[in-house]
C-alpha cells in the first residue's frame, strides 16, 4: 500500500471521528443549556466546551461557538470543515472504499456542507448534529462489515481510535 493512501484512510478515520465527537458536544450542551433551571448560565456552559477543546480568544456565546464548532471552514475541527476533508479523504482513495461508503460520505457532503445558514435561522442544530452522528456510524459500520481486513481498513481504524482517545483525554 502507498504511504499517501495510507494516509488519507488514517485521516479519513479521524475526520468522521472529529465530526462525530463534535456533533455530540454540541448537541449535549444545547438541550444543557435548554433544560437549565436559571437564565444566564449559558455563557457558562458554552464556555465549558471551550475549555475542554482548548480554544481560546472566542466569545463563549451560543452562536458564537456553535458558528465556530459547526460551520466555521477556518477551523480544522468544525463539523464542516471534517465533513469536507472526509470527502476529500475518501475522494482520493476511492478504489479502496466500496461504493456503500463513498454513497455515505456524499450524502453526508449534500446534507452538511451545502446551506448551513438554513441550520442556525431554522434552529435545526439538532437535526444537523444528528445527521452527523447517524453518518459516522453507517460508514464505520459499512466498513466492518465490507472491507477486507487490509492495511487500509487497519489505517482507517487507526485513525479513527486515535481521534477517539484524544477527545476522551480532553474531556
Amino acid at each position: 500500500m502507498l504511504s499517501r493512501i495510507a494516509e488519507n484512510l488514517y485521516w479519513l478515520g479521524r475526520y468522521i471521528e472529529r465530526a462525530e465527537n463534535t456533533a455530540r458536544l454540541l448537541d449535549v450542551n444545547y438541550y444543557a443549556v435548554a433544560e437549565a433551571p436559571v437564565e444566564g448560565i449559558a455563557p457558562g456552559w458554552w464556555g465549558r466546551i471551550l475549555r475542554a477543546l482548548e480554544v481560546e480568544n472566542l466569545e463563549p456565546t451560543e452562536e458564537t461557538v456553535v458558528q465556530w464548532l459547526a460551520f466555521e471552514l477556518q477551523n480544522p475541527s468544525s463539523i464542516r470543515s471534517c465533513v469536507w476533508r472526509v470527502r476529500e479523504n475518501a475522494r482520493t482513495t476511492r478504489f479502496h472504499l466500496n461504493l456503500e461508503i463513498w454513497e455515505e460520505v456524499n450524502r453526508l457532503y449534500n446534507q452538511c456542507y451545502h446551506n448551513t445558514e438554513q441550520v442556525m435561522a431554522q434552529e435545526s442544530l439538532h437535526e444537523y448534529c444528528v445527521t452527523v452522528r447517524e453518518a459516522s456510524h453507517q460508514m464505520m459500520g459499512i466498513a466492518e462489515a465490507t472491507l477486507p481486513r487490509d492495511l487500509g481498513f487497519y489505517f482507517m481504524r487507526l485513525g479513527r481510535y486515535l481521534e477517539r482517545s484524544d477527545n476522551m483525554l480532553r474531556v
